[in-house]
């Protein structure tokens, strides 16, 4: 009797994900978006894409890899009968780049994005932006003007020796990224803001303007930007930059009334140690707009600002202390061009911390004679004045350092939000602390789990595989989504590896659940779990708060593609 042939492969969280990416019509979305014949490819530019999101989030192969991650997968259970690890080769996936590159990756994404919003009824009023550098390890001479420049710039990743690209998220108070954009490596955020301004805002819909809030940090706030904010009527909420003359003019209003508003902590589950919070309502005009300016106080900040006064203030000594090092080298002919210049150092130091004390010398010294040799006797001499400008650095009083010390504990939020009861001073603070679900998909966007290097030579193929990430990130976020929001409603808990329970679990934590789940058959029979009852209960409860069926997703699998 011929013995049974057991064949066993290891799928992990991939049938998973495809259930949700086929929920949300991400292939449909990306076929309807991106120039294809369907008479001419095997597999649609949609089911392209989705294998290297799924082995993005899954596996993270590089592009000539990802046909052997396949592999050694049951691509049958993943993708369906029709779709085999072959299929899959890096010329195919390349060429499914060059399509997306084609028809404009922003576009494609924009679309992506927005089927699933609208599936999954996520909320895009509050909108929170920023960005950050992906550095790459090529060389890329010669780029085309019309291709993305990946050139050095300012690098977020403190690797300035690279070139990079600049990638920008606009996300939703949960983290979904609703919009993104991919910039040339040495733009700046400023620029990146009022793009996003025109190409994201500026395109909805009046009555979807007026009910978005855009949030971002402080390299949104410059006249150009709040000039178009302003035409275009879109509320906005950020932080003022300490140059704008508006921001030390509403702290020190905020000192002198001593009216303070106690919010309290804003932490879910307090602790002794929780930064506490005040906030003060004040106003200011830029530009002959007036502003709402709310000046808040934290004793975290407060703390952390009163540790750096020591270092900036030996900083800025010592930097004043060599302009007036230079200074006193000049020699005047005049005593009111040394007067002049007295007061242009005393007029653009008089802001400073710093108190000077300066005043202007006569120096009077003999010229030497015109020839040669010791004078002769009774020969006489010429003796000319000059003017030097002398002075002395001198400490600020104790008081005048405590002021600056509160001052430094302040920071400014400036919006146009000016209806106190519908957005009172904690609901500003909670939202724009929310600034950090932008930050916290910029970690998955560099997380070596689920992108490394970028294995490509043309700077299209770079951006699309960017935007890419991009959709990688927006299914994890979905996947997260659902599994936090039942685990709300149900007020629930699950437990995480390392035995920790949580009602909030990150996207990768989650996936970690499901990464060991392995399926299997005998003599070519159907594919059926093949885990651990404890590996395949924990994946079977992650899979339930998700919304699918377990045994449903890895033994039929999806269907099979159009």
């Amino acid at each position: 009797m011929d013995k049974p042939c057991i064949e066993s492969r290891a799928v992990g969280a991939l049938p998973l994900l495809r259930h949700l990416s086929q929920a949300i019509g991400l292939v449909e979305a990306i076929n309807a978006t991106v120039a294809w014949d369907p008479s001419r490819c095997r597999l649609s530019p949609g089911h392209r894409i989705e294998a290297l999101v799924l082995n993005i989030l899954a596996g993270r192969f590089p592009l000539y890899r990802v046909a052997e991650f396949y592999q050694d997968t049951a691509t049958d259970v993943v993708f369906g009968p029709d779709i085999e690890a072959e299929h899959l080769s890096d010329d195919c996936l390349a060429r499914a780049l060059d399509k997306l590159a084609l028809s404009g990756p922003r576009v494609v994404y924009g679309a992506v994005a927005l089927r699933a919003c609208l599936f999954e009824g996520i909320d895009r009023s509050f909108l929170h932006y920023d960005t950050t550098s992906i550095s790459l390890y090529g060389d890329y001479p010669g780029n085309a003007p019309e291709d993305l420049q990946l050139v050095r710039g300012y690098s977020k990743d403190g690797h300035p020796e690279l070139k990079q690209l600049i990638l920008g998220l606009l996300c939703n108070r949960q983290g979904v990224p609703i919009w993104s954009d991919a910039r040339d490596g040495n733009s700046e955020d400023t620029k990146a803001n009022h793009d996003a301004i025109d190409k994201f805002c500026a395109a909805l819909s009046p009555e979807q303007l007026r009910e978005t809030i855009y949030i971002a940090d402080s390299k949104l706030v410059c006249s150009a930007n709040l000039q178009r904010m302003h035409d275009i009527h879109l509320r906005f909420l950020s932080r003022l930059p300490e140059s704008f003359a508006a921001c030390n003019a509403a702290k020190e209003a905020a000192l002198r009334g001593a009216q303070w508003i106690d919010l309290g902590t804003l932490a879910e589950q307090p602790r002794r140690d929780s930064a506490r919070y005040r906030a003060s309502e004040q106003s200011g005009t830029i530009g002959g707009v007036d502003y709402r300016l709310l000046v808040l106080y934290s004793d975290h900040l407060d703390a952390r600002k009163r540790g750096t006064l020591p270092k900036a203030l030996e900083r800025l000594r010592k930097a004043v202390a060599k302009e007036l090092s230079a200074l006193a080298k000049r020699r005047f002919c005049c005593e009111a061009d040394a007067e002049a210049a007295r007061s242009a150092f005393a007029v653009r130091h008089s802001h400073g911390l710093l108190g000077l004390a300066l005043m202007v010398e006569s120096l009077t010294h003999r010229l030497p004679h015109e020839r040669r040799g010791r004078p002769r006797k009774g020969e006489p001499t010429v003796e000319v004045t000059e003017f030097v400008v002398r002075g002395e650095i001198i400490a600020p009083r104790a008081e005048r350092l405590e002021h600056e010390n509160q001052l430094r504990g302040l920071l400014v939020l400036i919006t146009n939000l000016n209806d106190q009861t519908a957005f009172p001073a904690r609901r500003l603070l909670e939202e724009y602390r929310d600034q950090g679900a932008v930050e916290r998909k910029f970690a998955f966007l560099k997380d070596p789990a689920f992108v490394d290097g970028l294995f490509l030579h043309t700077p299209r193929r770079i951006e699309a595989l960017a935007y890419v990430f991009v959709i990688a990130c927006l299914l994890y976020s979905v996947f997260e989504r659902r599994v936090r929001l039942q685990l709300q409603a149900s007020q629930g808990r699950i437990l995480l590896p390392g035995k920790r329970w949580s009602n909030n679990p990150t996207g990768k934590m989650l996936l970690a659940l499901v990464d060991g789940l392995t399926v299997a058959r005998v003599d070519a029979g159907p594919w059926e779990l093949g885990s651990p009852p404890h590996m395949t209960a924990r994946a079977r409860e992650v899979a339930s708060l998700a919304g699918f069926d377990l045994d449903a997703m890895y033994a039929g699998g999806p269907t099979s593609p159009e």
